[in-house]
């Protein structure tokens, strides 16, 4: 998920593996003034090979993203700019942590060099757009 702010429009980038079929998509949740409802639209869907789906995937771990902090102190206050959330499931237990479930928080322009390569690879999958 990217949001520039707050109450304003977030993205979020989907890459699953269900049975075996890889999947990347890309949405839009727009809110509106003055209930904050969110409206959803599917931008793109695809199929992603699973080539693409092991490139990823090795990059998380070379990054050690299931070890990463959730939110590291340096980003805690920021409030301006976009934040970037990354959510990853394992069908097992990952051998390090002993986790499935694993998420961090970081704002565009202050996470690490790691982190950023993670976030433009999961949108140039998902969207097929640079990865901004």
């Amino acid at each position: 998920i990217i949001s520039p702010a707050f109450y304003s429009d977030h993205y979020v980038f989907t890459l699953s593996n269900k049975d075996g079929v890889f999947t990347a998509s890309h949405k839009t949740v727009k809110y509106s003034y003055p209930d904050w409802v969110p409206e959803i639209s599917l931008e793109s869907q695809k199929e992603v090979t699973e080539t693409e789906w092991n490139a990823f995937t090795e990059r998380l771990n070379a990054a050690c993203f299931w070890t990463m902090e959730v939110v590291p102190e340096d980003n805690y206050w920021i409030t301006d700019g976009s934040r970037f959330l990354l959510e990853a499931y394992l069908d097992e237990t990952n051998d390090c942590t002993k986790r499935q479930y694993h998420i961090i928080s970081r704002v565009k322009g202050y996470e690490s060099k790691e982190v950023t390569k993670l976030r433009k690879a999961l949108v140039k999958i998902c969207s097929g757009v640079g990865g901004e």
